[in-house]
């Protein structure tokens, strides 16, 4: 498909380049907490405090919005007739029609 798209000068000069990481790992350690010094750690009860404030996004709207667009990708492409450029260029019209609008509102 890149082959075919780079020869008929369409392929986009981004997927021309190498990709970048798009993500960030963050990993931590740490050493036990004094339960003298933080009591809170004596407690076999667990507590969470949760703020989440009308249309403001949250920790879960970034799994909620992978998996959506991951389902809705597959969705697209296997619905495919042909792998065609022009039935791929509609199932990604297809995609973008149904995200975009969402992703635009985020």
């Amino acid at each position: 498909m890149y082959e075919r798209l780079e020869k008929n000068g369409k392929l986009l000069k981004s997927d021309t380049e190498s990709m970048n990481i798009g993500y960030s790992c963050l990993v931590g350690t740490t050493e036990p907490l004094d339960p003298e010094k933080y009591p809170i750690v004596k407690d076999d009860f667990t507590h969470f405090a949760v703020v989440i404030a009308d249309d403001k996004p949250h920790s879960v709207a970034c799994a909620v919005n992978a998996l959506e667009d991951a389902v809705i990708m597959a969705n697209c492409i296997y619905e495919l007739s042909s792998t065609s450029q022009s039935d791929i260029e509609a199932a990604l019209n297809d995609y973008k029609e149904q995200r975009f609008p969402h992703a635009k509102y985020q």
